[in-house]
């Protein structure tokens, strides 16, 4: 993205190390094409650690001062976290973390980020996983039906319940607790799933209306990279395509989409999606 016509860019991250040396190398790219260090092509670093409630309030706030009033054409958040399945940490203690990390704190980041889009065409592109999957709630009937919700009557409210409320309630009993009540064994599984059924909630909601933000989200397929420990089928590159394209394209489908799941550019099912 740190092409000239594409003026600033913003990458966050925790790492800041990583990050800087990301922005320099994308600088550097961006100046060879003929960009103005001033402001066009110019790439920004933004410290922000989703484990960190505190962090991504500040991400925000740093973020808005940079722009110094101008506005987000596209946003790609691509942070996420999963335990290894040889972690050994109590049920709780992975669910909770897991949770914060890719559920709670990146609803508080997306909400933070709508007053800052460009209005009437700016674009969010949440990064969720075919791991969300809500067939994989068929254990628990009540709560899969919930998190469909083909009546169109969940809120943000009645989702937390259910994340934070219920199944948290389930993993502080254990391992036992989770199984009886039918939820998924993994805690990734659970976490995508609820950020998956928020941005649907976000794409539709009052907020996002009065800027005319659209709020996806995407999978991008197993991808090798430090958190899959180098496995996947895809390089990372690929894994970036579908995201992307949904950000920043003029397709009509990319324009158009709102409150959707995607993969390999294609409109997919909440519910069943697969690989």
């Amino acid at each position: 993205l740190a092409l000239p016509e594409y003026g600033l860019v913003m990458l966050a991250g925790r790492n800041e190390r990583a990050v800087r040396e990301a922005v320099s190398v994308m600088e550097e790219a961006a100046m060879a094409k003929g960009g103005d260090v001033n402001f066009q092509g110019r790439v920004e670093f933004v410290p922000l650690d989703l484990a960190d409630a505190a962090s991504v309030a500040s991400s925000i706030n740093i973020a808005g001062k940079i722009l110094g009033g101008r506005k987000i054409d596209s946003v790609i958040n691509n942070a996420g976290f999963a335990y290894g399945f040889d972690c050994e940490l109590p049920v709780f203690d992975q669910a909770s973390h897991t949770v914060n990390i890719n559920y709670t704190n990146t609803r508080t980041l997306l909400d933070g980020l709508i007053p800052l889009m460009q209005p009437n065409t700016g674009r969010i592109v949440q990064l969720g996983s075919r791991a969300g999957n809500l067939s994989n709630f068929s254990g628990n009937p009540d709560a899969k039906r919930l998190l469909e919700d083909a009546s169109g009557t969940l809120t943000a409210e009645k989702l937390d319940k259910i994340i934070l409320g219920e199944y948290l309630d389930a993993a502080k009993k254990g391992d036992d607790a989770i199984k009886l009540g039918g939820w998924p064994g993994s805690t990734y599984s659970v976490s995508k799933a609820a950020i998956n059924t928020y941005v649907r909630l976000l794409a539709r909601s009052d907020a996002a209306k009065a800027v005319g933000v659209k709020v996806n989200v995407v999978c991008p397929g197993w991808c090798k990279t430090d958190m899959t420990r180098g496995e996947g089928h895809k390089t990372s590159t690929e894994g970036a395509d579908t995201p992307t394209w949904l950000a920043t394209s003029s397709d009509p489908v990319a324009v158009a989409a709102n409150g959707e799941f995607f993969g390999e550019r294609k409109s997919m099912s909440f519910v069943n999606a697969g690989f």
